[in-house]
């Protein structure tokens, strides 16, 4: 959540993106509230023991998330490059 909330505004193209992420990952509100209150160290811990192929669906989603409200702001994208870093993953060619 705190890659959604780095630019002071959540858009509502961004709450319709996690809305599809939730359904997509049959994840419940319970699931996303829990994600939302835990630390970002405590998130970037759970994702590096995640398997190469899942850290990288991550990854994608959380560029497509910075995406969502069509504006990207430099905040959203340092704050991106510092998850992808953190967890130990190849960026993925995505535009962001």
């Amino acid at each position: 959540m705190d890659i959604i909330n780095s630019d002071g505004r959540v858009s509502p193209s961004e709450v319709l993106y996690l809305n599809q992420l939730k359904n997509a990952l049959d994840i419940s509100m319970s699931d996303i509230e829990e994600a939302a209150g835990m630390s970002v160290m405590r998130a970037v811990s759970t994702i590096r023991n995640m398997s190469q192929d899942e850290k990288k669906i991550v990854a994608v989603m959380l560029g497509e998330m910075v995406k969502a409200d069509n504006n990207v702001t430099e905040d959203e994208v340092k704050m991106y490059f510092a998850i992808i870093g953190a967890i130990e993953v190849e960026i993925p060619n995505i535009r962001i």
